[in-house]
């Protein structure tokens, strides 16, 4: 035994330093190729970071160079061509800056000193051009600087011996730059692609070493460990073929070549007697060395001994060191003690049929616990299937008996099988005609291979030609890009003069001087209609243009079916009564009233489909807006609606013109409508309809048209009712409650509203309810009331305002707990109170409206739906922002004066300034401009008793928003009411001004109302 334990001990150490040759290997490999790779990292870091921008960045100076120098001879050539003045006035105060500083920053990661030297040497001569230029464009400036031949003449011959000899010399060192650039780029990338290749061999080489180390390992192995367990495997083997009849005979060989081959002194092999189902026991069957307490034992429990529990629970058992515990080993005249007990249980085919015991006078090694584990299945299946022989010959007795009566059956199944000869020889002909067939497969398949090689070339032509539409892809989207630009400036241009256009049509219509007829006065409204009408048009391409870029931004949230239906109504109930036309809304009953949806993008494709239906049905017909649940069997294209449990249909019937059938797909296309001749009764745009089945799509909708011409229409929008990628459901409350028992007094609300109007509305309809209304004029005054439930403010305000009066609300004890509903004309509810507000709406006062906020506010129970105590309510961000509550009720809206006041207005557009201008002075301020912001900030020094600001946003040498900025640093101007204006009217645009200082922001065309509620409210904020 101690021979076999340093045998083991040897085997193991050779194999640990094996594997430790493979890990300094492997980890070698590692510490190699992490270094190459660093290297190359290095490198392209340097190509991607200073290498390749610098060749960029040179590029555009050559193409400066040679583009400044073409502006200078435009210049002195072309007295007219204005547009290259300004491009070489930008190019030299913008262009050539921001391009000095990247090639200065780039630089810093240059090789070569001299190079840094030569490039600072091409930025003064450049510089020293531009002074040049700079001489010239001070001496033709007018036009009759041009006609002045002594002028003329200097400045030709300054251009042409002094400019255009030194911008060809800083174009030819330019381009040794280049050269020397290009030279070391390659440089570099000729290292990197040699140490790539160092780097694979060394992977190689070092890879080959490791399977050489591996495969020594294994055949080691082999030899030392498998072979000698191999043997014993084989004569166990031998065992259990050459015995098959009796099990006793093949336990006494198995378990005397077992305990011998482990080097063990006593064996027993036990077996499960199964002969009695009612009474099954475990009994010794074979003994290797047995003493006389081992030949006493002839029955064993389960669960009884170490025995009886390894055949229970079919786990091993190996008792170590167990010395005088047990029965020691005999050998006639001595006694042995025992040192190692193992106990092996014998499980196959799902059961176990015995166990093996195995004891020793010295420890058993690893090596022979697994054989014994190894070997304990193949003799438990033999003893299974020595236990099976004897139930087959039992078994067989039993079929000898019966064999009798099979031969009965032997002369039926003789002629079975005359039957089966003769449908043998059928299907031997079926085999012939088979491989007829066969022979027919060959050629076909050749014909096929044939085939494959023309569909690969196709594939190829198909790939060919995927590139192609990638290619024209990406030309697609900056097409997109370019036209969105496009018409985003299209947008500034045209919002610019349409400003003057309706604020001076406006003042006009509203004849204040008295000194225009009703003709002129009609006039003057047409004009206003008109320009209105442009800006519709404007404001749809705008939407197209968004909706085709995927720019255009959806705000889903739960919405009452009954607001919207309610807004519709409102909107269109004067048209109908104007018209003559019937006009009827209806909700199906039992549907949900929420939807989960954009609402201001659902009402403007229904604002679309009312307006083209009251538009083409005449007097006396009907125009019907329902919403319905789908019908079933409706095939649904967009996939949104597909997978959606509820679906929505939003329908528009008239009684109108109609649309034939060969027009139906041509009205949804942009700028198409059906009645496209030249005299065109109704008129419109053809956008409508584009833009509302794009907007029904973004919302995962379809819409359907169903129409006979000459006898009406039917618009269907089908939208899902619940939006999967949103975990709220519908109709429960957006954002954590908490619910509290009210007591009867709470049944009050308390309304702030600028309209008396409003107030009383309110009042009536919520006695009705029995909820008592006070109405205040500003918070302040309810600061000693009692703990109300409701706040309504009827109001709308401004960002500022909004915030300010919601945190007041919120600070008082009367307040701080009831549920704020607000009601206004605007749709943006400010992000910093979005959780305050429970809801906003812009419906008018109904009893639908009532119903949703009492289902909102009062539970089943009457208890109070208001936020959690423990949400934090910021205060304001600028400490001076003071509450203008009290002035709004009290305000006139449609006379304001600004006697003594001084308004400066910043825009480059001489109209614009003409206008507001008008529009100021007619309400007695004072009025002084500025063309650009720098002028704005002139302006404010020179004039530092200004109360208001209108800053233009696009202006030339300083923007607006630079100029707000700037306004904004100085300590005197902090707190001056700056209004924003835009003509671009694009995404962020409001954020972006409000950011930069403004006040407040207007979009052109000015509404005049609009403006001078702000002028009004800012100047009563800041006195």
């Amino acid at each position: 035994m101690g021979f076999l334990k340093n045998r083991a001990f040897k085997l193991d150490k050779r194999i640990y330093l094996v594997f430790a040759v493979v890990v300094c290997i492997a980890v070698a490999n590692a510490l190699l190729s992490t270094s190459k790779i660093r290297n190359n990292k290095n490198t392209i870091f340097e190509i991607t970071t200073f290498t390749n921008p610098t060749l960029e960045s040179l590029e555009e100076f050559n193409m400066l160079v040679t583009r400044s120098r073409m502006f200078i001879t435009n210049w002195v050539y072309l007295p007219n061509n204005e547009t290259d003045k300004e491009q070489l006035v930008q190019f030299n105060k913008v262009n050539y800056p921001k391009l000095k500083g990247r090639l200065t920053g780039l630089s810093t990661g240059w090789r070569s000193s001299d190079n840094v030297d030569h490039m600072n040497k091409l930025f003064k001569d450049y510089e020293e051009v531009i002074r040049e230029q700079e001489k010239i464009m001070k001496s033709l400036v007018e036009f009759d600087d041009y006609q002045d031949p002594m002028k003329k003449y200097l400045a030709e011959e300054q251009l042409e011996s002094e400019i255009i000899p030194r911008t060809n010399k800083i174009l030819g060192n330019l381009r040794t730059i280049i050269k020397l650039k290009k030279d070391e780029a390659k440089i570099m990338q000729d290292h990197m692609v040699q140490d790539n290749d160092h780097l694979l061999m060394i992977v190689f080489s070092l890879a080959v070493l490791i399977v050489l180390s591996v495969m020594a390992a294994g055949i080691y192995m082999m030899k030392k460990i498998i072979i000698p367990i191999s043997e014993g495997f084989a004569k166990i083997s031998n065992i259990l073929h050459r015995n098959t009849d009796d099990i006793r005979s093949v336990s006494n060989e198995l378990i005397s070549d077992l305990v011998m081959y482990v080097e063990a002194q006593q064996g027993v092999v036990y077996l499960v007697n199964d002969e009695n189902e009612k009474d099954i026991f475990i009994e010794p069957v074979s003994f290797f060395a047995p003493g006389r307490t081992e030949l006493n034992i002839n029955r064993i429990d389960f669960k009884e001994g170490v025995v009886g529990q390894v055949v229970f629970t079919n786990r091993r058992i190996h008792l170590q060191n167990v010395k005088e515990t047990i029965p020691p080993i005999e050998t006639g005249v001595a006694k042995i003690a025992v040192c190692d007990v193992f106990v092996m249980p014998l499980f196959a085919a799902g059961r176990v049929v015995g166990a093996v015991e195995v004891k020793s006078a010295q420890p058993l090694t690893v090596n022979m616990r697994e054989f014994i584990e190894r070997v304990a299945e193949p003799i438990a299946s033999n003893i299974l299937n020595l236990k099976a022989n004897l139930l087959t010959r039992k078994l067989l007795e039993e079929s000898q008996l019966k064999t009798r009566e099979l031969a009965q059956q032997d002369d039926e199944l003789r002629q079975i099988n005359n039957e089966l000869m003769v449908q043998s020889g059928r299907l031997k002909q079926s085999e012939s005609a088979l491989r007829k067939q066969q022979e027919t497969m060959q050629k076909v398949n050749a014909e096929l291979e044939a085939k494959a090689l023309l569909l690969e070339e196709k594939n190829m032509t198909i790939e060919d030609a995927h590139k192609a539409l990638a290619f024209k892809a990406d030309q697609l989207e900056r097409s997109s890009k370019y036209k969105s630009d496009f018409l985003a400036n299209m947008s500034h241009e045209l919002r610019t003069p349409l400003n003057s256009v309706l604020i001076l049509a406006k003042l006009l219509s509203e004849n204040r001087t008295g000194n225009m007829n009703p003709k002129q006065i009609e006039h003057a409204k047409v004009i206003h209609k008109s320009g209105s009408d442009l800006l519709v048009i404007i404001n749809d391409i705008l939407d197209l243009s968004k909706i085709e870029a995927g720019k255009l931004e959806l705000i889903k949230e739960p919405t009452a079916l009954t607001e919207i239906v309610g807004n519709m109504e409102q909107l269109f109930r004067e048209v109908s009564v104007d018209k003559q036309i019937s006009f009827k809304t209806e909700i199906d009953s039992s549907l949900k009233d929420l939807i989960h949806t954009d609402r201001v993008r659902i009402e403007q494709v229904l604002k679309n489909l009312l307006s083209n239906a009251f538009k083409f049905t005449p007097a006396s017909g009907t125009v019907s807006f329902k919403v319905t649940k789908a019908a079933p069997g409706v095939a649904f294209r967009n996939e949104k609606l597909q997978n959606s449990k509820s679906v929505l249909c939003f329908s528009v019937t008239d009684t109108g013109i109609g649309v034939p059938e060969e027009k139906q797909k041509l009205i949804f296309e942009a700028f198409n409508q059906a009645d496209t001749s030249i005299t065109r009764k109704y008129g419109g745009t053809g956008l409508g309809l584009a833009i509302s089945r794009q907007l029904t799509a973004l919302l995962g909708g379809d819409i359907v048209l169903d129409s006979v011409e000459n006898k009406g229409s039917t618009f269907s929008i089908y939208l899902p009712q619940y939006d999967d990628s949103t975990p709220v459901a519908i109709g429960e409350m957006v954002r954590p409650v908490k619910v509290q028992s009210i007591k009867d007094d709470t049944r009050q609300a308390v309304i702030f509203a600028a309209d008396d109007s409003n107030v009383e509305s309110w009042k009536s309809l919520l006695a009705i309810e029995n909820i008592k209304v006070t109405a205040f004029s500003v918070p302040d005054d309810i600061s000693s009331a009692k703990e109300v439930a409701l706040v309504i403010v009827d109001q709308t305000l401004s960002d500022k305002e909004y915030i300010s009066i919601v945190h007041m609300i919120k600070g008082m004890n009367a307040t701080k707990n009831a549920a704020i509903i607000s009601r206004s004309v605007s749709e943006y509810v400010p992000s910093e109170i979005a959780s305050a507000v429970l809801l906003h709406t812009t419906a008018p006062v109904s009893q639908a409206l009532i119903s949703q906020i009492l289902s909102k506010v009062y539970a089943s129970d009457y208890a109070l739906i208001s936020e959690s105590s423990e949400m934090n309510f910021c205060e304001p961000q600028e400490k001076t922002v003071i509450p203008i509550f009290k002035s709004l009720s009290a305000q006139n809206k449609n006379s304001i004066s600004l006697e003594g006041k001084i308004v400066l207005i910043a825009d480059d557009d001489m109209r614009n300034i003409y206008s507001l201008s008008t529009l100021f002075e007619n309400e007695g301020a004072t009025v002084v401009y500025a063309m650009d912001g720098l002028e704005a900030l002139e302006c404010l020094k020179e004039n530092p008793g200004i109360d208001l600001i209108l800053m233009d946003i696009m202006m030339p040498n300083m923007d607006g928003l630079q100029a707000m900025q700037e306004i904004r640093k100085i300590n005197a101007f902090v707190h001056l009411p700056i209004i924003a204006v835009t003509a671009k009217a694009m995404r962020d645009d409001r954020e972006i001004c409000i950011r930069a200082g403004a006040s407040e922001y207007i979009t052109k065309p000015v509404n005049s109302e609009l403006l001078m509620n702000h002028v009004s409210t800012l100047l009563k904020l800041n006195p």
